[in-house]
């Protein structure tokens, strides 16, 4: 370099040196942060998936296993009342036929019973009992009356005697056939009519069964909603029923989560936020897959057992969304979501990264001569970004960021 440039740049780089050697480290604008008015807001994240408020789980009602004839398509929109989902009943149809035959002759057999052949039994037994009597009263009859010609004489003592015997085992007889209708009466035609009428009955219990699952066969919406195919293990492969699938009894194959039931977000709180977490605070969720939509939301529910995760544990949360009337929300979609936990609004703050902790809560204030000021502070709020403030700081005050706690 010339010598005539050399004494200008040593003096330019002197210059420079002593202007820095002059300003405190730290004191450039990008390391200081000035109090004033804001807003302090802690949030505690939660992240899960978003549920229908009522998610209505199908499943097939037929014993055993049922082979779909007719399945609406995952996604399709459907009012109650609208069939979602059709068996097939032949097998069923047969058995009802069966069933109806089966059933009509038991309840003839037990109208024939009732209505003719006791009747006509019941009138046989009071014959015989009437026929009986009328021999048990002429047998007495004529016994008294040889009493009455053996007392004038005109006939023997034997002969009384014997029509006495007579007289007394024709009542005796009427007596065994009183007792033998009381108990048919009582127990054998009791019997008989018991009988016939479990048999009825049960025959007609089997075909109202019969119908009833051949009713089943035809699978309605009984709410209002958006179809969801429910995953399924179909031989090898896991997948979502279709036409021709067999699907077994109380096996869910169709979920619908109803139309304008609202939606929750079902998710998981770490152990060291449950104690800030309670119903009615504030919260916002992002929904995955609508674009990241955030919607307000509230602290609905908080689990009161912890769940094992590893080495941490965690408490259940649901979280009730803001959603327009009659949206729906595809189900399962993940989401996350800030609940409010803390908050003060209008306030003095500082960013949190201007809060040393070492030796009691405090900051480095600048001093307006180029040092700086250890001053004590008593923490408001602590958001997640910044913290609330009182005095000795005021507005306009200017606090370092970050950086060793102590003088630099």
């Amino acid at each position: 370099m010339p010598a005539s440039l050399q004494r200008p740049v040593l003096a330019a780089l002197l210059l420079a040196a002593g202007l820095c050697a002059c300003r405190p480290a730290g004191a450039e604008d990008g390391a200081y942060e000035t109090v004033g008015p804001g807003d302090a807001v802690r949030t505690v994240p939660v992240a899960g998936e978003i549920r229908s408020r009522n998610l209505v789980r199908l499943s097939s009602a037929l014993k055993g296993g049922a082979v779909l004839s007719y399945l609406a398509e995952d996604g399709a929109s459907v009012a109650a009342g609208d069939v979602v989902a059709r068996f097939d009943p032949a097998g069923l149809e047969q058995d009802a036929a069966r069933l109806e035959g089966e059933a009509a002759r038991a309840a003839a057999a037990l109208a024939s019973l009732e209505n003719a052949e006791l009747p006509l039994e019941r009138e046989a037994l009071a014959r015989e009992i009437k026929e009986a009597e009328r021999k048990a009263s002429e047998e007495a009859d004529f016994a008294e009356a040889l009493a009455g010609l053996a007392a004038r004489g005109l006939a023997g003592e034997g002969e009384v005697a014997r029509a006495r015997e007579a007289a007394a085992a024709a009542a005796e007889e009427t007596e065994k056939v009183k007792e033998k209708a009381r108990l048919t009466e009582m127990h054998i035609h009791a019997a008989r009519l018991a009988r016939a009428r479990a048999e009825s009955a049960a025959a007609a219990k089997q075909l109202a069964s019969t119908l009833e699952q051949l009713s089943n066969c035809v699978v309605r919406a009984p709410v209002a909603g958006k179809v969801s195919l429910l995953p399924l293990a179909m031989g090898a492969e896991w997948r979502p029923p279709r036409a021709g699938d067999t699907v077994f009894a109380s096996q869910p194959f169709l979920c619908l989560p109803e139309a304008g039931s609202g939606y929750v977000l079902e998710g998981f709180l770490p152990e060291e936020a449950v104690g800030l977490v309670v119903p009615g605070q504030r919260a916002e969720v992002a929904v995955a897959g609508a674009g990241g939509k955030a919607y307000a939301a509230a602290v609905e529910r908080v689990g009161g057992m912890a769940r094992g995760d590893g080495n941490a544990k965690r408490f259940a949360v649901r979280l009730a969304l803001e959603t327009a009337e009659g949206e729906v929300l595809p189900e399962g979609l993940g989401g996350r979501g800030e609940i409010t936990v803390d908050e003060a609004h209008g306030v003095l703050v500082v960013p949190r990264a201007c809060l040393f902790r070492e030796g009691g809560a405090h900051v480095w204030k600048a001093d307006g001569n180029g040092g700086e000021t250890r001053v004590a502070v008593v923490p408001g709020v602590l958001g997640n970004d910044r913290v609330e403030v009182g005095p000795p700081l005021a507005a306009g005050d200017r606090v370092r960021r970050g950086g060793k706690d102590g003088r630099r």
